[in-house]
């Protein structure tokens, strides 16, 4: 699951490339949890 995460969060980094830094990581945090 762990690859799937990350390649959602790959995807949306690509789809969204203007979104910030911080928006980013509170995501991954927020999957993680």
């Amino acid at each position: 699951v762990g690859c799937s995460t990350r390649s959602s969060s790959i995807e949306a980094i690509a789809f969204n490339p203007v979104v910030p830094l911080p928006i980013t990581e509170m995501f991954f945090l927020h999957w993680r949890k």
